[in-house]
């Protein structure tokens, strides 16, 4: 399947790009019939620094031409026609063709034009009308940055934004909020817009896989899928003001990140990139632990305690160096016993341990270079421009454990149809595998109070908890094993038998179109099409820990204690799987569709401007997941599968399933309005309202759909006559202040219908268990949306030309209906439902 989708993505890119750049190169034929004069000359800015790609138009016939590589330009015209030079970030230039041939053209700066470059995802509106509150990622250092997940690049970039990794493993989604959580149960990661369309992670995490480091992390992270060097812009919208646009999905917040594009007469460019790291492998001298002399002075005091007894070091769960110690002083081979049982032998034993020293970062982690490989071309003509790009990361690993292998692929064109109708495609695609360590999922022990995760061989904190007393190798270069969960234990070895295989394939396509009927009226249409599919394979290979402990019942002694053995209504305990090894896999697909379709208009009299922008969107999601576990497949025997008919027994007496099949269907639709009136670039007001309802709530219109809002305010200050004597140094300076309503669905809440679940009984005889239909979730027709009033205050300054720039905002937010787990008297058939109960407060600078 990968090989098709690689063949797939070549044909699309081979496609576009052929088609812009044939469509780019039958534009620069076009050039005005049967000329008087040529007319030549180069555009420059103040510095006299030439610009590359300026529009020279005819102002009557509407065609021109744009600049060379040089700022040069040559146009075939009659005397007497008008015409303009404009460049981005520059102010417009006009001239009447005269008698002179030769021309050099000065564009000055136009510092309002250069301010209009938030980006809402939706929109872009002029940062002096934007009243909300809003922090502009620099993407300068993504190029050079050894991190290739996206992601973990926001760390520390933006103040509000909390980006904390719990895992180090490439594509392990992190942590991220904004302002902090406004949920119990939900997830509170935010928003993320991917070029005006909405894309979510994979995989839906509640709060406790995301702290956990569940496997199931390394799946469900969108971001590790885009190429750093492919980001043009980032925005973090933060208060109600800034994300009331997106109604329900922007209560957490949004983040915005816009692709680059090819530049409109740019030509020809292509940028080769690439960056390689090594990793610094830890050191015990980062931390404060003992030493293998160390760790055995307290292993004799112990012992003197009467902790390290024979029977406990040989058939208790877990044993180091007195473990091996009395294992080989028990062993008899021909020549006689491992180790003789007398004091000077095991004192001796014992020193060569506290000798040892292991450094178990050395052996565990590796120090192998990253490469990360991009290649882009951009090109633009005067009716087309293109942006293409590939990237192949290759990281051989942190540890002996993982390594991943990921390839980029993205295409961005834009057809220029008249000076009226823009079409633009886009296409992005990334493949990944990795391998990584075999990971269970944590459990919580409601009885300690805490947490565990069975079996759990994390490089880092194997290295950094385990005794220095033991040794991966004996002298002779073998595997050394010591004593884990009732069974032999070597971590190299355990790596080789116990890991993941994950692969990803993710594909977005989006066809955009925006066309202006009259002036300062603009339609817009977006469809948008995206592809996962997620495969997460974890190999036990016979020779791992996880099955000799399944498989240890040595003794009558491992048997009454060893939790892993089956346990039938009658007899002992027994081995369900004496030989070969387990396969589980788990797989997701997601397919989603959204259709959105927009009105810009924008009106401007005397000092009066105002602007109207509305939108339509239609969203539809489609998730489905399926998981298999495989007993007693021989991995080293051509895959051959030898199970024993204890395993089916197991599993059904344990009410256990060894396969599951889950869809899951979302279907949104959103009526959204935003006015914004301004006087003369110093007063704005902005209001905000959206309409919205979700197939997730409950049932009726009151529950199902939801109107949220919102009201802001600017003062624009620096443009008041009195501050003009302060300009010379203070160029910025704005209050803001806003208040309205956001509101989310929660996910974890998916009991707007009755949720019915097959379980086995409980019964004292196993045979009389039995399976039955139970509720798993009450119905709540009242299910909504958990909603927050928020109010922002905010200044925004900057000194010296930006030099110098900074936000202050000061927030406060008040949610309420947030969902719990409520108890009922459990006549409907269950004890507890989810509905809306709490509330709580929130302020912050």
């Amino acid at each position: 399947m990968d090989k098709n989708h690689n063949v797939g993505l070549f044909l699309a890119l081979s496609f576009l790009l052929h088609i812009s750049a044939l469509y780019a190169s039958s534009s620069h034929g076009t050039r005005e019939a049967m000329p008087q004069i040529v007319v030549r000359g180069v555009v420059t800015d103040g510095g006299g620094e030439p610009l590359i790609g300026a529009a020279v138009q005819n102002v009557r016939k509407k065609s021109g031409v744009v600049t060379d590589l040089n700022g040069q330009f040559e146009i075939r015209t009659s005397v007497g026609e008008k015409w303009t030079v404009s460049y981005i970030g520059m102010k417009p230039y006009e001239f009447v063709v005269k008698s002179e041939k030769k021309l050099h053209i000065v564009l000055e700066s136009d510092v309002q034009a250069l301010a209009e470059v938030v980006v809402t995802g939706y929109s872009k509106v002029n940062s002096r009308l934007f009243v909300g509150a809003v922090t502009k990622v620099s993407t300068q250092d993504f190029l050079s940055t050894p991190q290739a997940d996206f992601s973990r690049l926001l760390e520390g970039k933006a103040p509000g934004l909390n980006v904390s990794a719990v895992s180090s493993t490439f594509g392990a989604a992190p942590k991220v909020n904004i302002r902090g959580g406004s949920s119990i149960h939900g997830n509170v990661q935010p928003l993320w817009v991917v070029d005006g369309a909405v894309v979510e992670d994979m995989v839906a995490l509640n709060e406790e896989q995301l702290a956990s480091g569940d496997a199931i992390t390394l799946v469900s992270s969108t971001l590790a899928g885009l190429n750093p060097a492919d980001i043009e812009s980032v925005e973090v919208l933060k208060d109600a003001s800034a994300t009331s646009l997106y109604g329900a999905g922007g209560m957490n917040g949004v983040i915005v990140v816009e692709s680059k594009a090819g530049k409109r007469g740019k030509g020809l460019n292509v940028t080769y990139n690439l960056t390689t790291s090594l990793r610094l492998r830890p050191s015990y001298t980062q931390f404060d632990m003992m030493n293998s002399a160390e760790t055995m002075q307290v292993y004799h005091e112990m012992e003197n305690k009467g902790y390290f007894t024979m029977n406990r070091a040989l058939y208790g769960r877990r044993g180091g160096v007195y473990s091996q110690m009395y294992q080989l002083i028990d062993s008899f081979q021909q020549d006689g016993f491992g180790l003789p049982n007398t004091l000077e032998a095991r004192r001796a034993f014992l020193h060569m341990a506290s000798t040892y020293n292991t450094d178990w970062f050395k052996h565990i982690y590796t120090q192998s270079l990253t490469q990360n490989h991009s290649l882009s071309l951009s090109y633009g003509g005067e009716k087309s421009a293109t942006y293409a790009s590939v990237s192949f990361y290759n990281d051989p690993g942190e540890t002996v454990a993982e390594k991943v292998k990921r390839f980029t692929g993205f295409l961005n064109s834009s057809f220029f149809l008249s000076p009226r109708l823009k079409v633009s495609a886009n296409l992005q695609a990334n493949f990944r595998e990795q391998r990584a360590p075999g990971t269970f999922p944590r459990i919580r022990n409601l009885e300690a109070g805490a947490y565990k995760r069975d079996f759990d061989i994390n490089p880092f904190n194997y290295a950094l908890n385990t005794s220095r007393t033991l040794r991966p190798y004996d002298e002779a270069g073998n595997y050394e094993y010591y004593r884990n969960d009732w069974a032999p234990f070597n971590i190299l070895q355990e790596y080789q038998e116990n890991y993941m295989r994950i692969r990803v394939s993710d594909f977005r396509f989006s066809l955009s179109g925006e066309w202006e009927p009259v002036k300062k009226l603009r339609l817009s249409l977006l469809l948008n099409t995206r592809m996962a599919v997620t495969g997460m394979a974890h190999f036990l290979g016979e020779n791992s820990n996880v099955l000799w402990a399944y498989r240890a019942d040595r003794g009558l002694w491992e048997r009454q204690h060893n939790i892993y053995l089956y346990r039938p209504e009658k007899g002992e305990p027994q081995v369900i799987l004496p030989m070969d090894g387990v396969y589980q896999k788990s797989s997701q697909t997601m397919n989603s569709y959204l259709g959105r379709a927009s009105l810009d208009y924008a009106h401007e009299w005397g000092g009066h401007r105002i602007k109207w922008f509305s939108f339509a969107e239609v969203k539809m999601k489609d998730l489905s997941s399926d998981t298999f576990k495989g007993y007693g497949i021989g991995f080293n025997r051509a895959n051959s599968v030898m199970t024993s008919p204890l395993v089916f027994e197991k599993t059904l007496n344990e009410g256990e399933d060894y396969f599951s099949l889950r869809d899951h269907h979302e279907r949104d639709v959103v009526f959204s309005g935003s006015f914004t009136y301004d006087y003369r670039d110093r007063y704005i007001l902005n209001l905000v309202g959206n309409y919205e309802g979700s197939n997730a709530a409950g049932i009726g219109c009151r529950v199902r759909w939801l109107p949220t809002w919102n009201v802001g305010v600017k003062w624009n200050v620096d443009a008041e006559s009195f501050f003009a004597p302060f300009r010379r140094f203070w160029n910025q300076f704005s209050l803001r202040m806003s208040y309205g309503l956001v509101a989310k669905m929660n996910s974890e809440a998916i009991n707007s219908l009755p949720v019915y679940d097959s379980r086995l009984t409980f019964r004292k005889d196993i045979s009389d268990r039995e399976y039955a239909i139970y509720i798993q979730h009450l119905e709540n027709r009242d299910l909504t949306w958990e909603k927050m009033y928020e109010f922002n205050v905010g200044t925004d300054l900057s000194f010296w030309n930006d030099r110098i720039s900074c936000s202050l905002d000061v927030y406060s937010r008040r949610s309420f209906d947030l969902i719990d787990w409520v108890q009922t008297s459990g006549i409907g058939g269950g004890v507890q439902e989810m509905d809306e109960l709490w509330g709580y407060e929130d302020r912050g600078p």
